[in-house]
């Protein structure tokens, strides 16, 4: 699902202060999108390939397959009531039973399940809103499971809002070394049972980030006792989307956080717990939900870009890298650039082809 664009007036960005906590960029997040130039995409490669489209992938661990429970199939979910015969909704994407979602997060794989978290509205059918919203409830991470990543199990909702905030979107790791000493008794971090970790942005007065952990595949969730694990950063008061990957030639844990509007910011850890700002990227057009990978220097880059009329989706090698944008270009803007900072980029090969409207009987 998309967010709903907000008319409500915005305060210009600056540098947040203790009472911005009713300003209307707190009680909401700001909106994909309004910009009226399109997306821009940057690449910092050798030469680029454009190919059509591929599908996100997950992160796994190597860790034995462990026995999951048997996930719920469409036709037992169907057979337990009457929601998911309702005529709107969707057979083949995921839905939960009741309410809104929106932003995949936590998307990892681990001892036989994929796991997929959403910020989550049980209480109606609008985008939730950040701790203290008169008319919005606050936002909280929904749960399912899946064995093939086409048929899922609703959890229980896994994080829950808190003193900090209500939770907005971030990411999710699998601590296979047990680096944050969450995982207890003896030979834990041998066997297929690691920790979960899930980071999120804490939607308070102001935004911070926090970490909740798993040692049951998922199944329960404990929130760190010391969070946040990041505080504000001072750039503004809704910093947030905190990413979270493993670099393995350093044995560090990285983080990268959208703290204002063309700002991202870098962080690294030894444990999840404990982190330090280690460098600021500016790029045009640059917004929330950043995202952090390993691209090759010197070969060649499979990229397939899908592009509707407010979204934009691009795969890297066959789907081992996503990234997704919203966006609302302005009727006569019909291009795409390809460009790169510090390097040059050459495309060897470029095959475009029309999208058809999957509502159109017609067609």
């Amino acid at each position: 699902m998309t967010k709903s664009t907000v008319k409500k007036a915005r305060k210009k960005p600056g540098k947040p202060k203790p009472d911005d906590c009713d300003s209307p960029a707190l009680a909401m997040r700001e909106p994909r999108g309004h910009s009226q130039k399109s997306e821009m995409m940057m690449f910092s490669t050798r030469r680029v390939v454009a190919l059509a489209l591929a599908f996100c992938a997950l992160l796994r661990t190597d860790g034995k397959t462990q026995t999951s429970p048997k996930v719920a199939t469409p036709e037992s979910q169907i057979s337990a009531g009457p929601l998911y015969r309702e005529r709107y909704r969707p057979q083949f994407h995921y839905t939960v039973k009741k309410g809104w979602i929106n932003d995949p997060c936590g998307l990892v794989y681990h001892a036989g399940d994929y796991h997929l978290f959403n910020d989550h509205n049980p209480l109606g059918n609008v985008i939730p809103g950040a701790l203290g919203d008169k008319n919005r409830p606050p936002s909280r991470w929904s749960h399912a499971v899946s064995r093939d990543l086409v048929h899922w199990q609703e959890m229980p909702v896994a994080i829950l809002p808190d003193k900090l905030g209500a939770v907005f979107s971030g990411s999710g790791v699998v601590d296979v070394a047990n680096t944050a000493g969450f995982g207890k008794g003896p030979g834990f971090g041998k066997s297929a049972d690691k920790t979960l970790v899930l980071v999120y942005t804490s939607a308070g007065c102001p935004f911070s980030q926090s970490i909740s952990y798993s040692n049951d595949r998922g199944r329960t969730w404990t929130r760190y006792k010391d969070n946040p694990v990041v505080s504000n950063q001072g750039q503004m008061a809704t910093e947030r989307d905190p990413r979270v990957f493993r670099h393995g030639p350093t044995k560090k844990w990285g983080m990268v956080l959208y703290v204002k509007r063309g700002v991202a910011r870098f962080f690294t850890s030894e444990d999840l717990k404990k982190w330090t700002h280690a460098s600021d990227f500016t790029g045009r057009d640059f917004h929330e939900c950043p995202d952090m990978f390993e691209l090759p220097l010197d070969g060649v880059v499979r990229l397939r870009i899908l592009l509707d009329r407010t979204s934009l989706e691009v795969f890297a090698n066959d789907g081992e890298i996503s990234m997704t944008s919203c966006l609302v270009p302005a009727e006569q803007n019909t291009s795409l650039e390809l460009y790169a900072k510090g390097t040059e980029v050459h495309i060897e090969s470029l095959a475009v082809h029309k999208l058809r409207s999957a509502w159109d009987a017609n067609r």
